[in-house]
């Protein structure tokens, strides 16, 4: 029975020797075959290689440990060095081992990419992070965070670490991410985040940029509150940042032009407006001529209808002496009368011409007027208009006076307008005036020759009857004259009193122009200033944006290895960190399961049993 039993022991040490005896022999063939490799593959060559630092953080931001990545792009299969200071190293890429010793990694790649992981021992990272939480006020801990509910207040710093080379700091941006579970938390506040919604998950991101210090606030409604950990990635702008010539600039350049052609078009105003205030005046001055002769006129209405009713009664007494036959031959008196029409008919014909030539001067300046009041645009512009105006940013001052000149042009077009059926009646009644005139005087010069005439003739009495005659026939033609003239001058006395107020608009009309040429005037200054300041704007804001991108871009920057300064042709240098989660423990229940025999167990049994 002993037998037996010694037996069964000597297989079973015997079973459980033999794998381990195999498993030795082709281990100790597998290592001399590699090494075997790694000499006869020779020196390999890489195009470089990436390093990706990977940090966890505490839910604080302390740092715990640091561990890189480290990808290279091997052109050249063979053997391939590189250096750190890690704790130990882990082949991502193949089974083969990688030989490490004294800070350097030797190992063999094939064509393609290769991966290892270093594990780096007291290395800190080139940002200070610092993660604080409050909970309806009060300071709180990650633990005491999970499952909490209330009003969460996180606050994340990050700053330079002075332990540390300066490099990453002065030329990585910082990309801070917190992502929620909306069903656990409803953010109220991000000042400056980029909001995105993926699936149930709201996440916020946070850009730092370099050589900038940061102070984020995040606000939250928060109920059975769990998240994952923040995570903060650091990456070069290393993308070549270009001004969009074609965009940007072409907008600048037409804000330019456009510029340019509101100064051009508000110097044409301007000299528009002078010549508007030029007709204006000229008219004004015509104005107060023609109101002063006719105010002159209507003074003198008295005078001149008491002269004329002197003459038709001159004329009708010498009439009357004639025919009651006590007409004693002197006839002094005939041709002082005759003298006295004619002098009056001149006088009438000078006034015609004055009115003729006064017509004319009313013509042309109307037309003028005409013109130029046509040209000032008729654009309805509201209050509404108006304040989006002076909200658009431009130069305020720029704008009111825009706006005051607007609102006088407005005024000249009103007033203007106003007084225009005035002046053309006035326009339309100088003719007929004129003619009037005209008519009077040829009637009094006809009258007056007669007179010249039939005393000439009045050698031989036998021509008595014929001045009889001709006499009575001008006194009764001079009765239909000083009838008409009478007629006349009642309305050179209503046109008098009704022209004053039509001078007072002509007068306030070339007020107005006077201040609207002022208001023009001055915007023509301010429009020239701004084009003057503007029309290299865009070459302006080139070299702006060009100074404040040479500040970030820095697609020109040496890239150097983080874990070694003994590693060469790095093409980049990553950082993600991430805090540590806040969730609540789950309790794990254990089992106690039924131990089930082994088969070393059976197999025994059989030699022993």
């Amino acid at each position: 029975m002993r037998r037996k039993r010694w037996v069964a022991i000597l297989l079973v040490v015997i079973l459980m020797l033999f794998p381990f005896l195999s498993y030795a022999d082709i281990g100790e063939d597998e290592q001399s075959d590699h090494s075997t490799s790694v000499h006869a593959s020779g020196t390999g060559v890489s195009n470089g290689k990436d390093e990706v630092i990977y940090a966890n953080l505490n839910a604080t931001g302390m740092l715990e440990n640091v561990y890189v990545v480290n990808i290279f792009d091997v052109i050249e299969a063979g053997v391939i060095h590189d250096y750190g200071n890690y704790e130990r190293v882990k082949n991502l890429t193949d089974l083969s081992d990688l030989s490490f010793k004294d800070q350097k990694v030797e190992f063999t790649a094939d064509e393609g990419s290769f991966y290892y992981q270093g594990y780096l021992q007291d290395t800190p990272l080139p940002w200070n992070v610092s993660v604080s939480y409050l909970l309806n006020g009060e300071s709180v801990t990650a633990d005491q965070l999970a499952g909490g509910e209330g009003e969460l207040r996180i606050q994340i710093e990050t700053s330079a670490n002075e332990q540390v080379d300066s490099l990453f700091y002065e030329n990585y941006l910082l990309q801070v991410t917190i992502t929620f579970d909306s069903d656990l938390a409803k953010v109220t506040e991000a000042e400056g985040a980029t909001v995105a919604n993926a699936g149930k998950n709201q996440q916020l991101t946070f850009t730092v940029m370099p050589e900038q210090d940061a102070d984020l606030t995040v606000m939250a409604d928060v109920n059975d509150f769990e998240m994952d950990g923040i995570e903060i990635a650091a990456i070069p702008p290393s993308m070549a940042i270009d001004v969009p010539d074609n965009e940007l600039t072409d907008e600048m350049r037409t804000l330019s032009d456009a510029i340019e052609e509101l100064n051009n078009g508000v110097a044409d105003l301007r000299a528009g407006a002078s010549e508007l205030h030029e007709g204006t005046t000229s008219l004004e001055d015509g104005s107060s001529q023609f109101h002063g002769g006719i105010n002159e006129v209507s003074e003198a209405s008295d005078d001149l209808l008491e002269a004329s009713a002197t003459i038709h009664s001159s004329l009708q007494q010498i009439s009357r002496a004639l025919n009651e036959s006590s007409f004693d031959g002197d006839l002094d008196g005939v041709t002082e009368l005759s003298e006295g029409l004619k002098q009056i008919g001149e006088g009438l014909d000078e006034g015609a011409e004055g009115l003729t030539q006064l017509h004319e001067n009313y013509q042309r300046i109307l037309a003028t007027l005409d013109e130029v009041i046509s040209e000032i645009p008729d654009h309805a512009i509201s209050e509404e208009d108006i304040a989006k105006l002076y909200e658009s940013g431009a130069d305020v001052e720029v704008v009111t006076k825009l706006v005051e000149s607007y609102s006088a042009s407005l005024t000249v077009k009103g007033t203007y307008h106003a007084v225009n059926e005035g002046l053309r009646a006035v326009d339309d009644n100088l003719p007929l005036m004129s003619s009037s005139l005209t008519e009077m005087a040829t009637a009094l010069t006809t009258i007056s020759n007669g007179l010249s005439s039939s005393l000439s003739d009045f050698e031989q009495l036998e021509a008595l009857d014929e001045l009889v005659t001709g006499l009575n026939e001008m006194a009764s033609q001079y009765g239909e004259f000083h009838n008409g003239l009478v007629s006349y001058m009642d309305g050179i006395g209503e046109l008098a009193h009704s022209y004053s107020d039509l001078h007072e608009g002509i007068g306030e009309l070339a007020d107005g122009t006077a201040e609207f040429e002022r208001g023009v005037r001055e915007l023509e200054e301010g429009t020239e200033e701004l084009y003057e300041a503007t029309s290299d704007l865009p070459e302006q804001m080139e070299d702006e944006i060009n100074e404040m991108i040479g500040e970030y871009d820095k697609s020109d920057l040496d890239v150097v290895s983080f874990v070694s300064e003994q590693n060469e042709h790095v093409d980049s240098v990553q950082f993600i960190m991430q805090t540590a989660s806040i969730s609540l423990e789950e309790e794990e229940l254990v089992e106690e399961e039924e131990q089930e025999e082994g088969f070393w167990s059976r197999f025994i049994r059989l030699f022993v049993s």
